[in-house]
């Protein structure tokens, strides 16, 4: 999947020296490097590989990366959020180091599923060297396998389809001033009394998850998805059940739809002041 100049320099607006000083030699820099990755991909996983992976507490990363060299026992090592500098030794061979998080280490090979090809980003030094913004980025087709650490009988509760969070109890209803439950993680927000917080749970849908903390237990819930309306008449026009509620320091007309696993609140917007370029 070799790429023109012109891909190139598209990819790559930030370059320390401007896109448009990126030659011919950088070009084959990365497209040797495109060819070298791509002609060693398998069906068996290995190091630079894209992994679809959900740890065991059902973390999900779409665009994780599989490499073998951080804990030198041989074992795959799953890099969550990882970005890969890779580059080719005299012997033209490929060699690599990455960044980011988090490295999960110890992998069971068999436990990876084959799922086709699929790009990913690399990135790689012009042919200037190091020095600071000239890194050049490109993409190249590597193997896709899935790897899922959740117990089968927890495989639907994941941020793959739902959203995580944490709730902290205090145990007892508090006053005005203090909140008895505080959710952390995928939502942030709190209720004083326990009607408000059953009543937030029954809203998005809670799916529990059987945990030994019962002062901080586990839910899964619809994402929560938050859309503004400028314009009255458009906010009229869009589904949902519409209700007021208190919203950015006034009464606000909202509308609720759930589409799918989508808990979406709609807000009209449209009385407010206009600032800067806003239309």
């Amino acid at each position: 999947m070799k790429i023109t100049l012109e891909q190139l320099r598209k990819d790559n607006t930030g370059y320390a020296y401007g896109a448009s000083s990126l030659d011919e030699r950088d070009l084959k820099i990365v497209n040797d490097l495109i060819e070298k990755i791509e002609s060693t991909r398998t069906v068996t996983p290995q190091s630079l590989d894209k992994i679809i992976y959900t740890d065991k507490y059902g973390y999900y990363h779409r665009n994780a990366l599989l490499e073998e060299n951080t804990y030198h026992d041989g074992k795959p090592c799953i890099v969550g959020s990882a970005s890969a500098h890779i580059y080719l030794n005299d012997a033209g061979e490929i060699r690599f180091s990455t960044s980011g998080g988090s490295y999960d280490g110890g992998k069971d090979i068999r436990k990876f599923e084959y799922a086709g090809k699929a790009e990913r980003n690399f990135w790689t030094w012009s042919s200037y060297g190091a020095g600071a913004h000239q890194g050049i980025d490109f993409n190249a087709e590597v193997s896709m396998f899935r790897y899922n650490e959740r117990p089968r009988k927890l495989r639907h509760l994941t941020q793959e389809f739902l959203t995580m969070i944490y709730v902290s109890d205090k145990g007892i209803d508090t006053s005005s001033y203090d909140y008895r439950f505080t959710v952390s993680t995928g939502y942030q927000t709190a209720f004083r009394t326990e009607p408000e917080y059953l009543k937030f749970l029954a809203g998005y849908k809670a799916i529990e998850e059987p945990s030994k903390n019962q002062y901080n237990r586990k839910f899964w819930i619809l994402n929560p998805v938050q859309k503004f309306y400028y314009n009255k008449s458009e906010f009229d026009a869009a589904p949902g059940q519409e209700y007021v509620e208190w919203w950015n320091g006034s009464d606000r007309r909202h509308k609720l739809d759930i589409i799918g696993n989508d808990h979406i609140t709609r807000i009209d917007r449209s009385e407010e002041p206009i600032y800067g370029g806003r239309q």
